[in-house]
């Protein structure tokens, strides 16, 4: 039946299944399988992987999965509808609005990622806390009265640092970090077999060495090196082989 949840395994993961990464799903997949309180605020460092782990658990969930993404002082009505600006055959403009993907989401039970979630006024997050207490929406131009089907589900996905997880009363927070640097380096030579171990193991030390230095009161660097610019500059190294003899700093550039 739709929305009838699996746990996932090593097989089923499109991601390349380290134990963390598996670990991370199995968590999440607990949390949406809760009677209560089942939906999932996801926080962490930037470019840590949250977006494709939500986007690869909803894939191998028997359910659909809608993505939306926030913006600066996203208000209330903005979380309920979106403007569409359609234009006729004459030239002439007409607006309308249409309901979002989260209404749309939880009106067919899918699962709905709402990216950068921070990004949304308090406002609208203490709204979305009370819609889903009454288990249904209603549209601010239409007027339509929406219920929302019990298998949808919500995961947000936030920064470190942001207080809009602790704002949803109806979420369950998990925290996640980078990949331990043993599991790191695996990923790097999984997308970078040509390229000689002790560069990569330099890159993910290196990483670290920021991560660890931007937490502090005086960073070097304003923000930590991601997962994902790792990933980046191990592709970049197995493509262009004449960098793999320069100086880590010029790969950084």
């Amino acid at each position: 039946a739709p929305g009838t949840p699996r746990v996932p395994t090593e097989r089923d993961a499109p991601i390349i299944p380290l134990p963390t990464n598996l670990k991370h799903l199995r968590e999440m997949e607990t949390v949406l399988r809760l009677p209560l309180n089942h939906n999932l605020s996801v926080v962490g460092d930037m470019g840590d992987a949250k977006n494709l782990l939500a986007l690869t658990l909803g894939r191998m969930r028997n359910q659909g999965v809608r993505v939306m993404s926030c913006f600066e002082r996203m208000s209330e009505r903005d979380l309920l509808e979106r403007e569409v600006v359609e234009i006729d055959a004459e030239g002439r403009k007409s607006t309308k609005y249409v309901p979002s993907e989260l209404i749309l989401g939880l009106e067919a039970g899918d699962l709905v990622v709402l990216d950068e979630f921070s990004k949304v006024a308090p406002d609208a997050r203490a709204a979305l806390n009370r819609l889903l207490q009454k288990g249904e929406a209603t549209l601010p131009k239409s007027g339509r009265r929406v219920p929302f089907n019990p298998n949808g589900r919500i995961i947000t996905l936030s920064n470190d640092g942001d207080a809009s997880a602790e704002q949803l009363d109806r979420f369950v927070t998990l925290r996640i970090d980078y990949l331990p640097p043993d599991e790191e380096l695996a990923l790097l030579r999984s997308v970078a077999p040509r390229v000689d171990v002790a560069i990569l193991q330099k890159l993910v030390l290196l990483a670290n060495k920021i991560r660890q230095n931007s937490r502090s009161a005086t960073p070097v660097m304003p923000w930590p090196l991601s997962t994902r610019s790792l990933v980046k500059m191990a592709r970049h190294l197995q493509v262009f082989e004449s960098d793999r003899k320069r100086r880590i700093p010029h790969v950084l550039k």
